[in-house]
């Protein structure tokens, strides 16, 4: 077949069709064909937790417990250990779940506490001898969710999203795991798996409420990333019993990611939630992580003891992971318990 010479083409046609024009957008083709396609591929691949049982956000499920406050130790009343101080109600707090008083009055010090409230040593690990706190009512738990997330890959902006107004978080006892553990699953955007879901799972003992296992699943852009980590050591989220002033350290991970942080009672406070008011204690939390992720994290927990998890919390997080960077502030609060 005969092909005129390019020579005899009209100027504009010569220019449109050079190889300066034509290779940067041939370039700019493959990578969005791609970009699109990897998208595509990852949102395919099936959506799997290491730890807690592969079935996410699941109710109803054999052993759940029927009620909060269940005794857990000989001797003990309604969930605490026995000669566990009884958590009682401050006289001048607002109700309500946006009022609080910040107590600076001290509680109960346990061992290993210094009387100031900080402990002389590093965070205990587990005991072997199970679950003494109050444990949380398995099912699911309505949320109000005021916050964003904000993602990029790169120099390029992948999305920004404000979180839905309601979300659930639902709470079982954790499959596989050691006694006391239960899965913590969040999915902040209900109608859609995989856009943004996470699973905690924490484990409740003689020495206080501890972290074993996280991992979040995020789709921004079409891409969808898994995060996991498993903590060796267990990482204290609150301790026993909870005192106004106590102080711990955390340090541990796994091969791809490691955590140093700190925590702090620094408060308490008294949130309503379906007309019942509870008594909650403050509990700041700083963390940096280093390895194959890199960041920080801050939050605020509004811990029941009655209830056995937070009633509202606050997060901070700014991360980055496999050439993308992740944002995100959020409130979350408890309005009703299964």
């Amino acid at each position: 077949m005969h092909f005129p010479s390019r020579q005899n083409w009209p100027r504009w046609a010569r220019a449109a069709s050079s190889a300066w024009v034509l290779s940067p957008l041939l370039v700019l083709s493959l990578l969005v064909v791609s970009f699109v396609g990897y998208g595509a591929w990852t949102r395919s691949q099936p959506t799997h937790y290491s730890r807690g049982g592969d079935a996410f956000a699941a109710t109803g499920l054999p052993g759940a417990q029927s009620s909060p406050g269940t005794k857990t130790s000989p001797g003990a009343d309604h969930g605490r250990p026995a000669g566990a101080k009884k958590h009682t109600s401050p006289t001048s707090v607002t109700g309500g779940t946006t009022g609080r008083h910040v107590s600076t009055g001290g509680g109960p010090v346990s061992s290993g506490q210094s009387s100031s409230g900080g402990h002389t040593g590093s965070t205990p690990p587990p005991s072997d001898g199970g679950p003494v706190w109050n444990t949380p009512r398995s099912g699911s738990y309505t949320l109000a969710v005021s916050g964003k997330e904000h993602v990029r890959f790169g120099p390029f902006s992948a999305c920004t999203n404000t979180f839905p107004s309601r979300s659930q978080l639902v709470v079982r006892p954790a499959s596989g795991e050691p006694a006391g553990s239960y899965d913590f699953d969040l999915r902040f955007y209900p109608s859609s798996a995989n856009r943004h879901d996470e699973r905690h799972i924490y484990r409740y003992t003689s020495s206080g409420m501890f972290l074993s296992f996280e991992q979040a699943t995020v789709t921004c852009g079409g891409v969808k990333q898994s995060s996991s980590v498993s903590y060796s050591p267990t990482q204290q989220r609150a301790p026993l019993p909870l005192s106004v002033g106590a102080t711990w350290h955390d340090h541990g991970g796994d091969n791809a990611r490691t955590e140093d942080g700190t925590g702090k009672v620094v408060g308490t406070a008294n949130l309503t939630v379906g007309g019942h008011t509870y008594r909650t204690y403050v509990i700041d939390s700083h963390l940096n992580m280093t390895g194959d992720e890199t960041g920080s994290r801050d939050q605020r927990w509004w811990y029941s003891p009655d209830i056995g998890m937070p009633l509202k919390w606050t997060e901070s997080l700014s991360g980055k992971r496999s050439g993308a960077t992740y944002s995100e502030d959020v409130t979350v609060t408890v309005v009703a318990t299964p």
